[in-house]
């Protein structure tokens, strides 16, 4: 009987020798220590992953490609070129935009490492998931090929627009634009 009595009056000890201990320098100094390292090994863990290009791998993990290397500015600046188009009254200049973002999608796809020799090729060879702007960036070359091959075919402002936020869907995914 005074064995048990003497395994619980230690474990009874276990909450008042915890609290001596724990408000000593040493531990504090013991804490503070291992609160640096944890953070200097996280910091260089993350450094290792940039290093060894996983974010890439990452991206084509999760989007089944790469991206196109080109800065978040110029696309912007090339896409407002893009949109000035639809500030005019002319329905030509409407098809010029269409035409524009159509070559820019093009350019971003292939640069993304889709494959194909044109935009047609490129959406026909990649899978409807890759892409969440999939859908829309078809149905809007679609509209470029009927501009391209139908001369009389016509277009307003308002599905010039229409078509235009299409194209920056694939920008918006690409996080190219915001």
């Amino acid at each position: 009987m005074s064995t048990d009595l003497d395994a619980l009056g230690l474990i009874g000890m276990v909450p008042a020798v915890w609290d001596i201990v724990s408000q000593t320098a040493v531990f504090a100094v013991l804490k503070a220590f291992l609160i640096i390292y944890s953070i200097v090994m996280i910091a260089n863990v993350v450094m290792l992953l940039m290093m060894r290009g996983v974010t890439e791998n990452l991206k084509v993990q999760m989007y089944g490609t790469t991206r196109p290397i080109i800065k978040k500015s110029e696309a912007v600046k090339k896409w407002e070129s893009v949109e000035r188009r639809l500030e005019s009254d002319n329905p030509s200049h409407y098809k010029v935009a269409i035409l524009e973002a159509d070559h820019f999608a093009d350019e971003l796809l292939k640069e993304s490492g889709f494959d194909g020799e044109n935009m047609s090729e490129r959406l026909a060879n990649m899978h409807p998931g890759q892409l969440q702007s999939y859908a829309g960036l078809k149905e809007a070359h679609e509209t470029r090929n009927r501009i391209v091959n139908e001369p009389a075919f016509t277009l307003d402002r308002a599905q010039a627009q229409d078509y235009l936020e299409k194209y920056k869907g694939l920008l918006i995914e690409l996080e190219l634009f915001s």
